[in-house]
């Protein structure tokens, strides 16, 4: 992958934005449990693929709880579309480049405690997208789905049915990519991970979505201090009741 600094990125993010272009979303999570990393490969290829058809490239971060997601990015795919030159390829590897510093730029950073990532998901599908990338650990702490509330033992249709409301008007016939799931700042079980995977699917799958999941993990990154709360707890899957663990995670990674 190409080299590029801010004034790199600066530039490609001034090419104009083609009117009729089709849409990627990419649903990024910044949240103090999540990770963080770079660019997963699987969502380097799919924005790619997407640079290869003209699409443009719009990045929503997820946010806390009564946080109203906002879109942070609008970006064309290819500043250079139609022209074949080095100077033309070298611009889009710079693109494609500039898309993790983009995703974990501070405003992308959250401004509430908690993650509610459906939010961020229904936000992205609002701009009618081919697809919708999601890099996330999946630990949600508020709206639709909050694991402090729900555990990992609630029954998947049934949380499904819950969140229909929000989420399926917003989501019929449209295909996700999530990559990360379960990536977070305190290591998951394997167990843990499945549930979460689980659970997203039923969710995800009710509302409308095709949802595919990749495991290849990005690049590691350096942790993020000041971020807000953010601290899923665990239950054994299997178990009701109150938590009987601490929080996997403290309020900055």
């Amino acid at each position: 992958m190409t080299d590029a600094d801010h004034r790199d990125c600066a530039t490609v993010a001034g090419a104009s934005i083609p009117a009729d272009a089709d849409t990627v979303t990419l649903v990024a999570d910044n949240t103090a449990s999540d990770a963080g990393g770079g660019l997963p490969p699987a969502i380097e290829e799919s924005l790619r693929e997407a640079q290869r058809t003209g699409q443009i490239l719009v990045i929503v971060p997820v946010d806390g709880d009564g946080a109203n997601p906002v879109v942070r990015q609008r970006i064309a795919l290819d500043p250079s579309t139609g022209e074949d030159s080095p100077r033309a390829d070298r611009a889009r590897d710079i693109v494609i480049s500039c898309v993790e510093r983009w995703l974990r730029a501070p405003e992308s950073q959250p401004n509430s405690p908690g993650s509610d990532i459906l939010a961020a998901i229904g936000a992205a599908a609002r701009e009618q997208p081919t697809t919708i990338l999601v890099i996330s650990d999946g630990l949600g702490t508020a709206g639709g789905l909050d694991v402090n509330r729900h555990g990992f033992d609630v029954d998947p249709a049934q949380l499904a049915r819950d969140a229909q409301d929000a989420a399926e008007p917003q989501l019929r016939e449209t295909s996700i990519l999530w990559a990360g799931l379960g990536n977070s700042t305190t290591q998951l079980p394997q167990a843990l991970r499945n549930s979460l995977r689980t659970l997203w699917t039923a969710l995800l799958t009710e509302a409308g979505a095709e949802v595919a999941f990749d495991d290849r993990s990005g690049p590691p990154a350096a942790a993020v201090d000041g971020l807000p709360e953010d601290s899923p707890a665990r239950r054994p899957p299997g178990s009701t009741g109150t938590i009987e663990t601490p929080p996997l995670v403290p309020s900055a990674r």
